[in-house]
């Protein structure tokens, strides 16, 4: 039992680490896009500007932050 735990923690760590990654904030803006994209599409406003306008905020906040972790690095 205890060795069928273990496959089950290594599994769990596994995806956290495949989806979350070094960068949460790129995690969360994924679940903000495809959350506000439904939520768009369920009062019927067309969303396809969403996605493209959320991964551009995402990346930008992702580059400013590395950025100044590398700025104040030195």
């Amino acid at each position: 039992m205890r060795r069928l735990w273990e496959r089950i923690a290594a599994f769990g760590r596994f995806w956290y680490s495949f989806i979350i990654g070094d960068d949460w904030l790129a995690a969360a803006g994924v679940l903000v896009m495809l959350g506000g994209s439904y939520g768009l599409i369920k009062l019927g406003i067309a969303a396809w500007w969403f996605g493209p306008a959320v991964i551009l905020a995402t990346v930008s906040i992702t580059i400013k932050r590395a950025l100044l972790r590398r700025r104040d690095s030195f």
